[in-house]
C-alpha cells in the first residue's frame, strides 16, 4: 500500500528483468518505470549521466523524461 510516487529504474536487456520492473510499478499506486541502457540490474553503469539526471528529476518532484506509467496489472484468469 505504498501511496507515494515511486520510480522504478532498470537497465534494458533481458525481457524477464524488464517485465519484473514493470510488474513492480503495476503494483504501486503512483509509479513509473524508466528503462536505461544496458546492463540490466545495474542501470547506473550503462549511462551514469542519464541515471543521475533521472534520479535528480525524481528527487526534485518531477517524473524524468522517458519514464512511463505501465498499464494496470490484470491477474491471469
Amino acid at each position: 500500500r505504498v501511496e507515494v510516487p515511486t520510480l522504478v529504474i532498470e537497465g534494458a536487456g533481458a525481457p524477464l528483468v524488464e517485465e519484473a520492473a514493470t510488474r513492480w510499478a503495476q503494483h504501486l499506486a503512483d509509479a513509473r518505470v524508466l528503462l536505461l541502457a544496458k546492463p540490466y540490474l545495474f542501470p547506473w553503469v550503462g549511462n551514469p549521466h542519464a541515471f543521475r539526471e533521472a534520479t535528480g528529476a525524481f528527487l526534485d518532484g518531477r517524473w524524468p523524461p522517458g519514464s512511463v506509467r505501465p498499464a494496470k496489472w490484470v491477474p491471469p484468469s
